[in-house]
């Protein structure tokens, strides 16, 4: 049993003003965690469950959470850096005051969650699923979007201007992306998927 394995069942899963690095945990159960002032470094999470945890002013650098499922998690001014989490499960979970910089979340779920004063950057957000989340001073710099799920997501006043946003997933009338700011370049990619031929 590792450290945070132990730490995790001894205390009722309140973890706190710790540092765990490069370790490796398979199929673990860390459901409803509350993780505050920890780091994480070079760890990799294999199937591990997240469920309804909270990572609460930390840092989690350099770390594997894909294919895990974090769903109805909440974070908090906590910053994540050049971390993965494809396919990982982070749907319905509240996200607010956080930082994700160089991260990989092709193919996750955030779907039917709530995003606010949270910053994205240099982000792959590839076949992601978006939908049905409610973004509140969202920031995304230098993601790449490029066939995402965003159904039912409003992208109103969200800048995307410098971000990939091919083969966006709309609903019919592609209200969600009513207004985005968007670039020239973008806008034409998005009335070719309205249907309309260029002569």
């Amino acid at each position: 049993m590792t450290d945070l394995e132990f730490k995790y069942l001894e205390n009722d899963g309140f973890i706190s003003n710790d540092v765990f690095e490069n370790e490796i945990f398979e199929s673990v159960n860390f459901e409803k965690a509350d993780f505050r002032e920890i780091e994480f470094k070079n760890c990799r999470f294999l199937n591990c469950n997240f469920m309804g945890a909270s990572f609460i002013d930390s840092i989690i650098k350099n770390c594997d959470f894909s294919n895990c499922d974090i769903s109805d998690s909440y974070f908090k001014n906590t910053k994540l850096y050049f971390c993965r989490a494809e396919g990982a499960n982070i749907s319905q979970s509240h996200i607010k005051l956080s930082e994700f910089n160089e991260c990989l979340f092709s193919y996750a779920n955030f779907s039917n969650s709530a995003i606010e004063n949270t910053s994205f950057e240099n982000t792959f957000l590839k076949e992601a699923f978006l939908s049905e989340i409610k973004l509140k001073k969202t920031v995304f710099n230098n993601c790449d979007f490029s066939g995402a799920d965003v159904f039912k997501t409003s992208l109103k006043n969200i800048n995307l201007s410098n971000c990939k946003i091919y083969d966006l997933k709309f609903s019919e009338n592609m209200w969600e992306i009513r207004g985005a700011i968007i670039n020239p370049v973008q806008s034409v990619e998005i009335v070719k998927a309205l249907g309309v031929k260029f002569v």
